[in-house]
């Protein structure tokens, strides 16, 4: 389970700008060579903006697994970053996780 938080006593709420998924070792999945670094293919930006919904939140859980990620490396463990900020109106905080 992955969670995004922000701060909801600050009335902070998350956007999501980036989310990318993929091996972190080339040797187990040689043919996928390009999901290590972010691309285009290992971009998984509207999934993960998918699987915390549309609603406006300061918090959003949700499952990593192949079936919600498109897994393109069956049977090898995979990293999920996903980029992300908190704003109100007016202002604006960035974190990476």
């Amino acid at each position: 389970m992955a969670t995004i938080t922000c701060d909801p006593k600050k009335n902070l709420v998350i956007t999501i700008t980036g989310a990318y998924y993929g091996v972190s070792d080339f040797t187990k999945c040689p043919s996928t060579r390009h999901e290590q670094v972010p691309s285009k293919r290992g971009d998984r930006t509207d999934q993960v903006r998918g699987l915390c919904g549309t609603s406006v939140k300061s918090r959003c859980s949700f499952s990593i697994n192949a079936a919600s990620l498109d897994d393109s490396c069956p049977g090898v463990a995979k990293r999920l970053r996903v980029n992300y900020y908190c704003s109100a109106p007016g202002i604006l905080g960035m974190n990476s996780r």
